[in-house]
């Protein structure tokens, strides 16, 4: 799997520094609202572009937002990423976001229920009026 993807990179490296393709072209080649700020008030914080090059190859460029992913993510897009376009099928994925999400909703839930524990502990604290 590295080498199949040290081997990719190679190849894009290849073609960033083909004779007829230089890096310049490419760069000429990218659309002028490609490489620009992100206005984090819009969606999406991601854009995605492609080139053709000289030699019929292409390359896949991908602009993210800091602000939606950090490098651990980016490397496991990446990986998948490039997993998929090899034709390769995902493992199946033991947890999902919605089991982080139920795990936080039952942390706020215990804490809701805490909280009105001891509102009502301090209500009856002292001593027990006599009706």
């Amino acid at each position: 799997d590295t080498e199949n993807t040290e081997e990719r990179k190679q190849k894009l490296k290849e073609i960033l520094q083909d004779k007829k393709s230089p890096t310049a072209n490419v760069q000429r080649q990218l659309p002028t609202d490609f490489l620009r700020p992100f206005d984090l008030s819009l969606a999406p914080l991601l854009r995605v572009g492609l080139i053709k090059s000289s030699k019929g190859q292409h390359i896949l460029m991908l602009d993210m937002h800091h602000i939606i992913t950090d490098g651990t993510s980016q490397e496991i897009f990446t990986q998948e990423f490039m997993a998929l376009y090899g034709g390769k099928e995902l493992p199946a994925l033991r947890l999902q976001y919605k089991d982080f999400s139920g795990w936080q909703n039952n942390h706020r839930q215990r804490e809701a229920i805490i909280e009105q524990e001891e509102y009502w502990r301090q209500q009856f604290e002292g001593e027990i009026p006599v009706l």
